[in-house]
């Protein structure tokens, strides 16, 4: 009676085909995945309308909370609490502070920041982007005292 000996020396066929099956379902994986890389690039130096606007909705809400609104040196300045909140342009980003420190980026891509003090606690800001598209928001500060009459 023959015995067969197996030799450990190498892959048995149905190993290779399993080891090469799951590379090419990784290497499939892989080649979509780089297809749809172009969708989901982000150009730093270029303003969406979708983050002027996230901006917009966070300076209204910290306008509607602050007791005063000011501008100074092209300076857009908040009265919230007690505490100075301070928006300006800083190497092409608009940069929140509060009580001068600090230094929260609150959009990236601008190369242009004008804000213009308009009447009864109101402001009006300019953001141009890098690409030369200027987006404007308005902002209206209705104090406290005015709200509760």
């Amino acid at each position: 009676m023959k015995k067969f000996v197996y030799d450990q020396h190498g892959f048995f066929l149905v190993e290779q085909l399993l080891s090469l099956s799951i590379t090419s379902i990784l290497a499939l994986a892989f080649a979509a995945l780089l297809q749809m890389l172009p969708h989901y690039q982000v150009n730093p130096n270029l303003l969406s309308q979708h983050e002027v606007e996230t901006l917009a909705t966070r300076l209204q809400q910290e306008a509607g909370l602050a007791d005063g609104l000011w501008v100074e040196n092209n300076q857009l300045n908040l009265m919230v609490d007690g505490s100075v909140i301070s928006y300006a342009l800083s190497n092409g980003r608009i940069s929140r502070r509060v009580n001068g420190s600090g230094g929260e980026i609150a959009l990236y891509g601008a190369s242009g920041f004008f804000v213009a003090a308009g009447s009864n606690q109101s402001a009006h800001l300019s953001i141009t982007g890098h690409d030369g598209v200027t987006h404007g928001i308005y902002l209206i500060n209705f104090t406290r005292r005015e709200m509760d009459e």
